[in-house]
């Protein structure tokens, strides 16, 4: 601990850290005010489309407070209607504002939707999701909650975009249509095998044939049981099938009893609350378009959050104890602790819910941190990876080390770094300067500092640091810091100039886990490739790289290394 608070101490100064009480959540106005319809065009395939988009008042300050959690629904109009009179029908605005969520509202060519993709007409499918890329372009944090909804022939074309391309929705909710007969047989080339949570109502006793038809693919692609759950409603009656080893991955079907209820609040409050707000799409596995999960708020996780004055910035990190914590530290004993760093536009909530660190500590027994990035210059939020000895924060972290240490009963001889894309990168940038201070290091999917940064005068190739580094094998060098060149000197920095690994790796093959270890040189080095994967935590990699590796080293108070294969 001491040498944690020296290293804090030694910014002190410069940064003016001083520390406050565990925070309250972010809470939203009692009484924001309705925004405007913004009207915005689009060329995609050169012409030009509009659409409408309501942004809620409160929507900076919530995307600061949890950029990962800012959705994002793009709702589609029935034919013969404009997005703006849809919008104020639906009352989507209204719900917008309420819950804290963006509403996108493209339109239809002259007033009508391409349902049956008529080459000669324009490409309706295409349009959309230029849409939902461009919204999210501009409202960054969105990739992993971004939802349909569709009326009518609006309804037929996001169920048409949310098979084609399902990688960008969680959901899909339709109100009274579905694709044309053959949609599901001519596409069947473009369509990727993926689960994806549906919502049909129907306003008739039955299902026409093609809602039929819909709800039926549905079904199959979440793999849902024969068996459904009915819930009564005061508006709608509603049959619920499940998938039996996840729940989220659900076909609803509601029976309107008054067809004049199906632009009213009541629909939209439902579709949010009980199937767009609690779903989430974790892209972790690509021959299946990865796995719907539960949202999880940070009081959920039973995370608590503190804050800290940095230089009069007001930084935020969320801690994580397991419920034995009085137990495991009594009479004295401390605890290993993981500092989590999340990617760029991430949140610490979300890197806890990604990764799952929180849930390794609970049957392992360690402390985790989750500290949360704050905005810069530009619009992006993220860590820094300035090779600059006054890098805030890197200060920050020191800062966070200090608190963290004096509250709770760490082992400071067991603290170890991870991080998730701009996080693993910032793992590899606290860890040039600061080696001394950590057991063990993990940055994962995927993130570099430059080429150029090992040559500062800052880093330091005298620590021997136990490095375990990973990849999705499907990450193409655009989806992370650093890029291949960045990837490539990361690889020589830890393996050969700290640990002086200069042997062949012995190669581990653990079910998608490809493995190389190196254990020649003075600390072990280890490069693993995971399959089926591009960039993003592959689920329970964090009980791997604990149990594997990361829990089998300590940094002594005189700064040896102590672990297996270290010397």
């Amino acid at each position: 601990m001491k040498r944690l608070q020296a290293a804090a101490a030694a910014i002190a100064c410069l940064t003016g850290f001083t520390v406050a009480a565990p925070a309250t959540a972010y809470a939203r106005p009692a009484e924001p005010a309705l925004q405007p319809l913004l009207d915005q065009t689009l060329v995609v395939d050169g012409v030009t489309r509009q659409y409408a988009l309501y942004v809620p008042s409160d929507q900076p300050a919530y995307r600061v407070a949890d950029p990962k959690n800012n959705p994002i629904v793009v709702i589609l109009h029935a034919d013969g209607e404009t997005a703006r009179d849809h919008a104020l029908r639906t009352q989507w605005t209204n719900m917008a504002e309420e819950e804290g969520f963006i509403a996108a509202f493209p339109s239809a060519l002259n007033g009508s939707w391409n349902t049956n993709l008529d080459a000669g007409r324009t490409d309706d499918i295409g349009f959309v999701t230029a849409v939902t890329d461009a919204v999210r372009g501009a409202y960054q944090g969105s990739a992993v909650n971004t939802y349909l909804v569709g009326e009518g022939a609006g309804a037929a074309v996001a169920n048409e975009v949310a098979a084609i391309n399902s990688p960008r929705y969680v959901a899909v909710a339709s109100l009274t249509g579905g694709a044309p007969a053959d949609f599901y047989q001519s596409a069947s080339a473009r369509l990727r095998t993926t689960t994806m949570a549906s919502w049909t109502f129907i306003t008739g006793r039955r299902p026409t044939a093609d809602e039929h038809r819909q709800v039926e693919y549905w079904k199959r692609a979440n793999g849902v049981s024969s068996r459904a759950r009915h819930e009564g409603g005061r508006d709608f009656d509603t049959t619920v099938y499940r998938n039996p080893t996840n729940p989220l991955a659900q076909v609803r079907v509601s029976h309107l009893r008054h067809p004049s209820t199906l632009g009213g609040v009541s629909v939209a409050r439902a579709i949010w609350r009980d199937m767009f707000h609690p779903t989430l799409r974790f892209t972790d596995q690509d021959s299946v378009n990865g796995h719907l999960v539960p949202f999880r708020t940070a009081k959920q996780m039973r995370l608590t959050e503190y804050t800290a004055t940095l230089a009069g910035q007001t930084r935020r990190w969320l801690v994580y104890l397991p419920s034995n914590y009085r137990k495991l530290t009594a009479h004295g004993r401390t605890m290993p602790l993981v500092l989590a760093f999340h990617g760029r536009n991430g949140s610490g909530r979300y890197m806890a819910q990604q990764t799952g660190w929180h849930e390794v500590a609970e049957t392992r027994g360690f402390i985790v941190v989750y500290p949360q990035a704050e905005p810069a210059t530009g619009a992006n939020i993220g860590f820094s990876g300035s090779i600059d000895a006054a890098n805030p924060d890197v200060a920050a972290t020191l800062g966070i080390l200090a608190d963290v240490t004096t509250r709770f009963a760490v082992d400071t001889t067991r603290v170890i770094v991870t991080g998730v894309s701009q996080g693993a990168a910032f793992t590899n940038r606290l860890a040039v300067q600061y080696p001394h201070l950590f057991a063990a290091i993990a940055p994962c999917y995927s993130g570099h500092l430059n080429a150029a940064s090992y040559t500062n005068p800052i880093v330091r190739t005298d620590v021997p640091l136990p490095v375990w580094q990973c990849r999705g094998v499907n990450e193409v060098p655009t989806d992370y810091p650093g890029g291949t060149a960045g990837e490539a000197a990361a690889k020589l920095f830890w393996r050969e100039t700290v640990n002086k690994n200069a042997g062949p790796p012995t190669v581990e093959v653990d079910g998608r886990y490809t493995t190389d270890i190196y254990r020649d040189g003075v600390a072990e080095y280890r490069w693993t490739v995971n399959g089926d994967i591009g960039h993003f935590w592959p689920t329970n990699l964090g009980f791997k790289l604990w149990d594997d590796f990361l829990s089998h080293y300590r940094r002594l108070p005189d700064g040896a290394l102590s672990g297996p294969r270290t010397r």
